[in-house]
């Protein structure tokens, strides 16, 4: 009986994305510098001071996740109810973010000449679509970005919802939003559209969902097999047409160094440009959302400092890869100093996966969206990107309309 017993999944725990990050680090570390150079076209670069910094980041984030879990533990108390608010702020957001999605479709169909997609198709085939205009609008489509936090308190919805018709229709807006971002995964080649609200979804179904122990083993690697499968997929209509008659290799050779270079050319692009563009002591990097304001932006962008880091990027890096690290945002704002901040977000990470655990539906959601944040701060921070700006302002949005009686709604709604 005891063999059979369920229990969480431990790819819930905070620490888990860490010890990833970390793996690519080490992974990076040993990628041999030849092999670089001829995958990557461009030369491979270690910055030691850079290197331990990113090391001492994600080490200190434990730290602060370790000291947040020091004390009473309360799994047991767990939120099962849910209130009408709580339906109402996800229904908000929901609205929010289909506006946005239908906005921009429209875009897209205004924008993409047809008669030229019609033509390429005809002659190249379905990869052809992929070259076409996208559907953005700055400050408008960008609210897009409600999606993973949707897709996460939807989740949370489902599983603690006692009735079956409340259930389906939770379910049915989750899967619209899913399928409106498929769309623009098989069509436009957006597949971060489509991951960033897979992944939150995953996690927050980690809290609910009791799991066989042989289950607990197998699932991480269908997950790596499943990742691989996907991005595959994706590069044999996107990319593999560009490079197949100069690549030696398989498709699934290529598929595999392809999906490792977004990381370590990332990885690598911190390196070289932490070696190149001074530290700043100014949060610049961390207000980088800002380039998609009208007015902000030009100010931004005019800047001095701006001009001397895309003039050593375009020195020095593949512009074909062209995520620089999130650790080098940090990096180039405080220098080590900015190793205070990730000694706080592992405590605050800490004490949300706490609440997370006793299924509270807000800190689940702030929970997955920061365990997605953490897998990607070896590619790009998320924190100064205009989405990183949309996952904080639709967790606001929702706090906001679920009411004040919740702990863990923000102080200034008291004032």
């Amino acid at each position: 009986m005891n063999r059979k017993r369920k229990s969480y999944c431990w790819l819930r725990n905070p620490i888990v994305p860490v010890l990833f990050v970390m793996l690519l680090l080490a992974f990076y570390l040993l990628f041999p510098s030849s092999l670089f150079e001829s995958l990557y076209s461009y030369e491979k670069k270690e910055n030691l001071v850079f290197i331990v910094f990113c090391f001492l980041f994600c080490l200190l984030i434990i730290l602060g996740v370790l000291f947040s879990l020091m004390g009473k533990k309360r799994e047991n108390a767990t939120s099962s109810l849910i209130s009408r608010k709580e339906i109402y702020g996800f229904s908000i957001l929901f609205y929010i973010t289909l506006c946005a999605y239908l906005i921009w479709y429209l875009n897209a169909l205004i924008t993409i000449d047809f008669s030229t997609v019609i033509k390429d198709f005809l002659s190249k085939g379905f990869t052809s679509i992929w070259n076409t205009d996208r559907g953005h609008i700055s400050g408008i489509t960008t609210f897009t970005e409600f999606g993973p936090v949707l897709c996460s308190i939807g989740t949370s919805l489902y599983f603690k919802s006692k009735s079956k018709k409340q259930k389906k229709k939770i379910l049915k807006k989750i899967l619209l939003i899913v399928f409106l971002s498929l769309i623009r995964f098989f069509v436009f080649s957006e597949r971060l559209a489509t991951i960033e609200l897979i992944v939150p979804i995953f996690i927050t179904s980690l809290f609910y969902k009791k799991i066989k122990p042989i289950q607990n083993y197998l699932l991480p690697f269908l997950l790596l097999l499943l990742l691989y499968f996907a991005f595959t997929f994706g590069e044999y209509f996107r990319s593999w047409k560009y490079y197949s008659s100069s690549y030696s290799g398989s498709v699934f050779s290529f598929s595999f160094f392809r999906l490792v270079g977004y990381y370590a050319t990332s990885i690598n692009n911190g390196n070289v440009l932490s070696n190149s563009v001074y530290i700043s002591f100014t949060p610049y990097r961390f207000f980088t959302f800002i380039k998609s304001f009208p007015i902000l932006g030009e100010i931004y962008t005019s800047s001095s400092y701006y001009s001397i880091f895309q003039t050593a990027f375009n020195l020095y890096c593949n512009p074909e890869f062209n995520n620089c690290s999130g650790f080098l945002d940090f990096y180039l704002d405080f220098g080590y100093g900015s190793l205070l901040f990730s000694l706080i977000f592992g405590i605050v990470i800490g004490k949300s996966f706490l609440k997370a655990k006793q299924q509270d539906t807000f800190s689940v959601a702030f929970f997955s969206i920061a365990y997605f944040c953490l897998l990607e701060i070896p590619r790009l921070s998320t924190i100064g990107l205009p989405r990183g700006l949309f996952f904080a302002l639709s967790l606001f949005v929702f706090s906001f309309y679920r009411g004040k009686r919740k702990r863990n709604c923000l102080i200034l709604l008291n004032v």
